[in-house]
């Protein structure tokens, strides 16, 4: 799978590599989709704006705007014009929402870390592993993150992945204001990605003799006007909480040690650590010396967007929620893994010489599958079935550790039966009595143990088992064109020069 340096590969080979890549990734990942999405955090608040709006009725805006709105208005409409006017109908369309996110940074991914590379097959490697061996596979279902990743992704793409010599053009200075201002907009913590966008901007409109002068300005102005009119939207959702401002005050911490440990767990927690739900961008992080030499405007970029994002959160008492591992770093994961392609330039893919991106992208493979095989509310139910819940205790109690308890849950639906499955307390020390029970009510988990996928759910109507088998096609179809997509090309793309 290795490939040497050459000449660049025509632009219509490469990109019909791209777009095969962009099919086959939803494809695949449209096929282990549960079909429904309103469980996923806020989209039911989502789901009920687009509602609505169709409607014609008054709109109440999500707690994130009317960004997030946008992308899934077109998809109820479209499940409406199909017939589909159902409310499972409609959801099952707007749950591809998260999916084509998705697997539009895969596709962003593909192209950008084979330029940082010189060599497809790594860009093919990177792009697939960090799709479905980092949370970015569990949150095609989720939702909640996938935008404003895929905006902010985009954004730093039109300005850092094809530098030009002149001045930019003005669809290109307008594409980026509108995506910059997308990928801050896009969630109530978006300001946090301030710092990286503005760096993209920078970036994309300095030149030697000065700034772009009118591109600049307009493309700063488009940003600020897509912040704007979302931030009008979304205050009265918040209003409920007593405002951003007041909300967030609530929960920062009030000594200078807290956000140091946070941020130490938001990288390396067992329970929501990005070591554990995303090993390939830890390998990225640890690249950024290698990548800081060939490509600094990609090391400087997911600098910002970690920093930005994980030392903002660590600020807070509440620095990650009961939701798959840290999803507040997702944004940052695509980053991380063009540092890591910018850190493989000249250096052929021979897996045997790559011990430690194969065995994250390994084991970040078996994490994220997990991830995909249940709800991630499960555990919350679990949880609250035995004892009383905190945040804390999902944060640092092993007990509650998604990965081992989703693991036991695949170990219960795959054994069958119907013998009660108990969730045992993790063995504690009570420093007065070592052997005193704490409070632990007996919780049966057997009847949680069901897949999330569709595909994985038994069939209860011929209807349903139609839906499997376009499942099961999808999947097959999918990997068909990931396997086009590695031979579409007509030679190897050449070296990468590295910019200051």
């Amino acid at each position: 799978m290795s490939e040497a340096h050459g000449d660049s590969p025509a632009p219509r080979a490469r990109r019909r590599s791209v777009a095969l890549f962009f099919a086959g990734t939803t494809l695949v990942l449209a096929s282990a989709s549960p079909l429904w999405i309103a469980a996923m955090g806020y989209a039911g608040e989502e789901l009920a704006a687009c509602r609505q709006l169709l409607d014609g009725q008054p709109v109440a805006w999500p707690r994130n705007g009317a960004v997030s709105v946008a992308m899934e208005l077109p998809l109820m409409a479209l499940a409406r014009g199909l017939g589909a006017r159902t409310t499972h109908g409609e959801e099952t369309v707007v749950a591809m929402a998260p999916v084509l996110a998705t697997a539009g940074i895969a596709a962003l991914l593909y192209a950008w870390a084979a330029r940082l590379a010189g060599s497809r097959g790594w860009g093919f490697a990177i792009a697939l592993a960090g799709t479905f061996g980092t949370m970015l596979w569990p949150y095609a279902y989720i939702g909640m993150e996938t935008l404003q990743s895929l905006a902010l992704l985009a954004a730093a793409y039109c300005a850092l992945a094809c530098p030009s010599e002149g001045r930019p053009s003005w669809r290109r200075s307008l594409a980026f204001g509108l995506l910059a201002g997308l990928s801050v907009a896009a969630k109530s913590i978006g300001f946090l990605l301030v710092p990286a966008a503005a760096y993209l901007w920078y970036r994309l409109h300095r030149r030697k003799e000065g700034f772009a002068g009118a591109r600049a300005l307009t493309s700063a102005a488009v940003a600020v006007v897509v912040f704007g009119l979302n931030l009008a939207s979304r205050l009265p959702s918040w209003e409920r909480f007593g405002g951003t401002a007041a909300y967030g005050g609530g929960w920062l911490v009030s000594d200078p040690i807290t956000p140091f440990l946070h941020l130490t767990a938001l990288l390396a927690s067992p329970n929501k650590g990005l070591l554990v739900f995303a090993p390939l961008a830890v390998v990225g992080l640890l690249a950024l010396p290698a990548a800081w030499r060939r490509d600094r405007a990609i090391a400087v970029f997911a600098l910002l967007t970690l920093g930005g994002v994980a030392g903002g959160i660590s600020l807070l008492g509440i620095w990650s929620d009961e939701t798959w591992g840290p999803r507040y770093l997702h944004v940052a994961v695509p980053p991380l893994l063009l540092v890591f392609a910018a850190s493989r330039a000249g250096r052929p893919l021979r897996l045997r010489s790559e011990v430690p991106f194969a065995a994250a992208a390994g084991a970040g493979l078996v994490v994220s599958a997990l991830g995909v095989l249940f709800y991630y509310g499960t555990l919350v139910g679990a949880a609250h079935g035995t004892t009383t819940l905190t945040l804390e205790s999902l944060q640092g109690d092993l007990t509650w550790n998604h990965p081992r308890f989703n693991a036991r849950l695949l170990r219960v639906w795959l054994s069958g039966g119907t013998v009660p499955f108990v969730i045992r307390r993790e063995k504690i020390w009570h420093f007065r009595d070592p052997n005193q029970p704490l409070i632990w009510r007996a919780f049966d988990v057997r009847p949680m143990a069901v897949p999330q996928p569709f595909v994985l759910v038994p069939a209860r109507s011929a209807g349903e088992r139609a839906i499997k088998w376009t499942c099961v096609l999808a999947a097959i179809a999918g990997l068909l064109l990931l396997s086009a997509a590695v031979r579409a090309r007509d030679r190897p793309p050449g070296g990468i020069i590295p910019r200051a």
